[in-house]
């Protein structure tokens, strides 16, 4: 389980290198003419919802392992 402020500073970097690689990635597009820019939304997804898994709790889980039993 992640301290909350290994959340705090996996979610910062998860932003700072989205805005990142976006950038670079909207370089590319305009340098080429332009189009293709879904990628970046599509980014912009995955993003959010690799935060919300940062930020997931775990406590509603059973990770106890055993298998049901059959009648």
């Amino acid at each position: 389980m992640m301290k909350k402020s290994e959340k705090i500073i996996a979610t910062i970097g998860a932003i700072i290198g989205f805005f990142i690689v976006a950038g670079l990635i909207q370089a590319a597009i305009v340098n080429n003419g332009g189009g293709g820019r879904g990628i970046i939304g599509l980014m912009f997804l995955g993003v959010i919802y690799g935060i919300r898994s940062i930020w997931k709790s775990k406590s509603n889980q059973d990770n106890s392992g055993d298998l049901p039993m059959k009648p």
